[in-house]
């Protein structure tokens, strides 16, 4: 297994299980703890920035109450699952119709599943201890989001999410089923391998009043199967005033935010205003197909900042972008007030900002650089980026000429597998696995890929019983890694054939 380069074995955080406490108060509420997590008092004549902080929100989605006045459960936990832990404490949310979610705890936790927000409920992470509380997804499934909301009335602030496999965050109408105001407040989505907080209706139902406000969303998207996927925000499918205030908007791949309005009788209506928009690849902020709405007081850098094809745009005030094709502005709710671009840079983002959150921002200057980032949880002593003094040596990032390489070993061992050599079959897939190793970088869903077709190539080759379970489970986890579902479910069926279970996950969600 080892010369497959996979490392599926990780020394994360091991803490005692404790039970969730219903009605306990907000970790340091009335300690004098950290002043950058409890905020429980409000200051009259305060900027919009700092207002936010303090639960007084703008745009469409600021009547969202999320889960106050309801049952308060506190995370004590940073596993996965079990007593304690943030899954447990939504999955007893949900239960009783909403509640509010505070947390005793900061650190990391490293999901192997996808969290389902109930409607009715706040997530607080600005609650939590220093350093904050930061979500991992790069060992989930393909096709949902590391957090994902299919109801309405639901506040979520002050989280870090990393490395999903898909979408950071994805507000979606499941089944047909519409709902509305959704809060997206001072969050950090990093490195996710579609979109960052993706906004989504389905089925004829419409998702609206949703606010994206004070978050940093940096190298989104990236290749897939598809050539190229994702970036910030997809906004598509039937949605509705949305609100995009104060966010950073950081190297990117596109969508920053792209809000689409074919599906929306009369047109979806946006607010975007007050963001800095800024490295992305390929176009800055896109209005298309039938929206309608304001693009005023941002800030972008950048070629082909605004893209307004098939839109009803007003634009004023703007840095660095003019293409208007409304003559008056839209009517929308709460508006977020003037800002600075210094301002918006100094408090977008999960407080207190982290060493990954400030090299993404001042350290890596491209969209490549931030993608090719060595970013894992601070308890991965073997893939540490930015904490405390110089990384250590990794991998390099998988590129393209090594991964064309893989590829046409692979080629190699299905035609040696085909003539019936599979001492050569063997070899080729070791070799093709080898040449990826542990993928990560821009191309670590490729390079995920190419490992588990070598994985499940091996498996099928491999006289031993033990060693063929064991190739298919690489091969089954190295699938979802690239958000593969085919790859995934080919993997199953041949652990299914083996009989062995699948490793442990979310089930398949497309």
């Amino acid at each position: 297994m080892e010369r497959f380069g996979i490392r599926l074995a990780r020394s994360w955080i091991a803490l005692a299980l404790a039970s969730a406490a219903i009605a306990a108060p907000p970790a340091g509420a009335a300690t004098g703890a950290d002043t950058d997590h409890v905020v429980d008092t409000f200051a009259p004549g305060a900027d919009d920035a700092e207002r936010a902080l303090h639960g007084i929100y703008t745009g469409f989605g600021a009547a969202a109450t999320g889960g106050e006045g309801r049952a308060r459960f506190t995370v004590t936990s940073l596993a996965d699952s079990g007593l304690g832990s943030l899954r447990s404490a939504l999955e007893s949310v949900g239960r009783l119709g909403g509640g509010r979610v505070d947390f005793a705890v900061g650190g990391d936790i490293a999901l192997l599943a996808e969290l389902v927000v109930p409607g009715n409920t706040t997530i607080d992470g600005l609650t939590a201890p220093a350093p904050g509380v930061t979500l991992w997804g790069d060992r989930l499934g393909p096709g949902g989001g590391v957090l994902e909301i299919h109801r309405g009335n639901v506040v979520v602030r002050g989280l870090r999410i990393r490395n999903a496999v898909n979408d950071g965050i994805q507000i979606a109408a499941k089944r047909g089923v519409p709902f509305g105001r959704v809060v997206v407040d001072h969050c950090s989505v990093t490195n996710s391998g579609d979109g960052g907080i993706d906004v989504t209706g389905g089925d004829g139902a419409l998702v609206t009043d949703v606010t994206l406000s004070w978050n940093y969303l940096a190298a989104n998207g990236g290749p897939c199967a598809k050539t190229w996927c994702g970036g910030g925000a997809l906004v598509k499918y039937g949605v509705t005033r949305l609100s995009a205030h104060g966010n950073v908007w950081d190297k990117n791949l596109r969508r920053n935010p792209s809000i689409d309005g074919a599906e929306v009788d009369g047109g979806a209506l946006a607010d975007v205003r007050g963001n800095v928009v800024r490295g992305y690849v390929e176009s800055g902020t896109q209005l298309r197909d039938g929206a309608r709405g304001n693009v005023v007081g941002n800030f972008f850098a950048g070629a082909r900042p605004l893209l307004t094809a098939g839109a009803a745009v007003f634009v004023a005030a703007n840095a660095g972008a003019d293409a208007a094709s409304a003559a008056a502005p839209f009517d929308v709710a709460s508006p977020l007030a003037i800002v600075t671009a210094a301002t918006v840079l100094a408090a977008a983002g999960a407080p207190p900002f982290d060493a990954i959150d400030a090299a993404y921002r001042d350290a890596l200057a491209t969209y490549a650089e931030a993608k090719n980032a060595l970013v894992a949880p601070s308890s991965d002593r073997t893939a540490l980026g930015f904490a405390g003094g110089a990384p250590p040596a990794p991998d390099a990032p998988l590129d393209d000429a090594t991964l064309a390489r893989a590829r046409r070993m692979l080629r190699s061992a299905r035609t040696a597998r085909t003539r019936g050599d599979a001492v050569r079959a063997a070899a080729d897939y070791g070799a093709a696995a080898a040449l990826v190793g542990a993928p990560r970088g821009l191309y670590a869903r490729a390079g995920h890929r190419v490992a588990a077709e070598a994985a499940l190539g091996a498996s099928a080759v491999a006289t031993d019983t033990d060693a063929a379970e064991a190739y298919a489970h690489a091969a089954h986890t190295h699938a979802r890694r690239a958000g593969d579902v085919r790859l995934e479910r080919r993997a199953a069926r041949r652990l299914a054939a083996l009989g062995a279970p699948a490793a442990r996950g979310a089930p398949n969600r497309r």
